[in-house]
Order: structure tokens, then sequence, then C-alpha cells
């Protein structure tokens, strides 16, 4: 998020009068470096900034912080996107990617999602980029957070990605952490703890990876990290512009996650079962649950309908049914079943664009909510392979 030279000037004099110095650079140099950076933060706060708003209206840092790298100079001479085009980076192999929940880390734990209205969500918003509209779906703060996370994280991950001329990797970390009661989901940081395998000193009621933390996710991070820095392949195919990402890095919720979705409860009949119980002792299956983008809830259907005719060739998937709620147009039930965990982890974790998946990622309002089930006998079950 660099700044054209001269955009700083509002926050060096806020800066200098917080330090009694001029605002100039010499000035600057004859203040001690610790001294320097502690009123740094203490004027970059909101409200202390200054406005640093560009002509067109839009804040470069979005609202979040006030220093930033200057093009123009001896440090940032040219536009990083426009050098990155041009080739300045065509040698290094590049794995980039963002979370899909980011904003969460700011807005959860303080109680700002709850809290803000739509009128303070608009105007939150317009204050630093007028250009951009909330999106639809969910209350004040959820559209907000989903705005931001486009703004700050995501959309500037995409277009390094897409600027870049050598290799290219890009992914999305959609597994959701159950901190805060269940609704971190999958913030800001939530995966570093995963790639650098230290979720023993994360999880629990303070710590990001929550409640539940999935130490086989982090067990496949680690591995493709340390595979991308050794022969600069994650294991997937190169960044496509097209797409919202190459790879995504989730694992289902816990059957007792704050945020799983009751399964739907099919109709009863009175009197024994008189279907034959089967041997299911491998079999796994997961209702899954998906929230569309307001009005979108019929071509999520589609993509997910698009999703089960792969899922169809894959090695033992057993069902793969798309289900619509009658009362909740923008709400999708997947149905999953499959001979083995084996199988479903290696459909479900296959490039995103070839399974279609990645089309139904860039229609959800936030990642699916997942309860695993082990499935035990019923009509169907018993004709089932394996």
């Amino acid at each position: 998020m660099p700044v054209r030279a001269g955009a700083g000037g509002p926050l060096a004099a806020v800066l200098a009068a917080e330090l009694g110095v001029a605002p100039t650079a010499e000035a600057f140099r004859s203040v001690p470096v610790d001294d320097v950076m502690a009123a740094q933060a203490r004027v970059d706060l909101p409200g202390r900034r200054g406005d640093l708003r560009e002509p067109g209206g839009g804040d470069p840092g979005f609202g979040l912080a006030g220093f930033l790298p200057v093009l123009g100079d001896d440090v940032l001479p040219a536009d990083p996107l426009a050098a990155l085009r041009a080739g300045a980076s065509a040698g290094v192999d590049l794995l980039a990617g963002s979370n899909a929940e980011e904003m969460n880390l700011y807005l959860v734990p303080t109680g700002v999602l709850d809290a803000l209205t739509e009128d303070q969500a608009r105007g939150a918003l317009a204050a630093v980029a007028p250009r951009v509209t909330l999106p639809g779906g969910g209350t004040p703060g959820e559209r907000y957070a989903r705005a931001m996370t486009e703004l700050v994280f995501a959309g500037p991950t995409r277009r390094l990605l897409d600027a870049h001329t050598g290799r290219r990797f890009g992914y999305l970390f959609a597994h959701r952490s159950d901190a805060c009661d269940g609704r971190l989901g999958a913030a800001h940081a939530t995966e570093l703890p995963y790639v650098f395998g230290t979720l023993d000193s994360a999880y629990g009621p303070s710590g990001l990876a929550g409640h539940h933390p999935s130490a086989e996710l982090s067990e496949r991070m680690r591995a493709t990290w340390l595979r991308f820095a050794a022969t600069g392949d994650p294991g997937w195919s190169t960044w496509d512009p097209a797409a919202r990402c190459t790879a995504a890095s989730t694992a289902p919720a816990t059957p007792t996650s704050p945020r799983a979705e009751p399964a739907p409860t099919p109709g009863r009949r009175e009197g024994p079962s008189t279907v034959a119980a089967v041997d299911t002792s491998e079999r796994v299956g997961r209702y899954v649950r998906m929230v569309a983008l307001e009005g979108q809830g019929t071509e999520l259907a589609g993509a997910l309908l698009r999703v089960a005719d792969d899922m169809a060739a894959q090695p033992g998937c057993l069902a793969y049914v798309v289900n619509a709620t009658p009362d909740e147009p923008d709400v999708v039930w997947v149905t999953e079943m499959w001979s083995d965990a084996a199988s479903s982890e290696a459909a479900l974790s296959r490039d995103i664009g070839e399974s279609g998946l990645g089309d139904v990622l860039a229609l959800l309002t936030a990642p699916p909510d997942y309860i695993e089930v082990t499935p035990l006998g019923g009509p169907g079950l018993a004709g089932l392979p394996g």
C-alpha cells in the first residue's frame, strides 16, 4: 500500500509536533530512534494521523496504518506492481495467498463486528474507499469485514500474483478457528501456527487456533511449504489469473464446533427398521452448509452441481448430493459420502480449478460449515459398494 511522494505531509507534521521538532528529515534524524518509534506508536491511531486520503478520496492504508512506503525515493523508486510486470522478479518462484476472513482478527475480539450498525459500516468503508460498496448478505459488521478483507488482503494478493512474471502459486487459507466462541474463523494470522507447527502453544481459550485445531492440516501445510522451499513447487498448478485461487487449505469443523449447523433431519417411520445393516466402518460422510452472496443462491447451486458431476468420476465417491433450502434461498447443503477418508481427501484436495470448487468459493459469503458423520444404515446405503 505505497503512497505517492508528499502524501505523508500531514502525518509527518503530527509526528514532528509529538516530538517537538520541525517536520524535516534533518530534525527527525536528530531524535533517538527509540523516541521516534515510541512517538510513531502514539500518533498512528485513528483520529491522530491527520487526513491521509488521496485526491480520489481513498486512503492507501485503509484507516489501519499511516506509516507506509513512499513511491519515488531511493528506497522505492518505482511502483512495485509495475516493476513486477516488467520482470523484476522473473527469476523468483512465488507462493502467496490470504485468509478467507482476515479482518475478523480485528473485529471479532474487539466486539466491533457485532456493534457496527448499517450506517456506521457504510460510513467507515466510505471514509477509506468511497468507490466501494458493502457486499450483500449478513450483518453490517460481517459485510464490512468481507469488504475490508478484500481491500486490504485478498485484492492486493491477487494483484501481486497477477503482476509476477515468474512461476507463481496462489492459495486460500479457509480453515475456521473456533476461538472467540466459534466466531474468529479464518482470520488474519490464524494460518501461522499451522505453517510453523506451533499448535501446542496456540490453542485454548486465548489461542488463535481455538479449541479444536487440526494437526492433520498443520502436517499438510508444513509439508507443502517445505516442498516449495526445497523445489519451488508446492504441489499444485501455477496461478491462473482468471481464478480466485489455485489451492485451498481447510479442514472440516468438528461436530462440536459452535459454528457447525445441525444436519437436516430426515422423516422418521414408526416401528423397527427393516433395512439391513451394512459394514460402514471405513465410510465417511459429511453435511456441508454454504451461504451464497445475497441473491446468488441459484448460481451457487449450479456451481455445486457442476462440482457434483466432477466428483461422480472420483474414486470412492459414493454420493455428492446438492440440496436447496426452501425457506433460505441463498443457503445450499451438500450431502457427501465416501468409501473412506483417503478417497475424500484425495478428491477434495485437488486443484480447485479442475474440480470447479474455485467457482463455488467465489460465490460464498464465508467458508462452508461442516459436520462429519459416520454412515450407519438406511435406504440406499446397503446397495452401495465398499
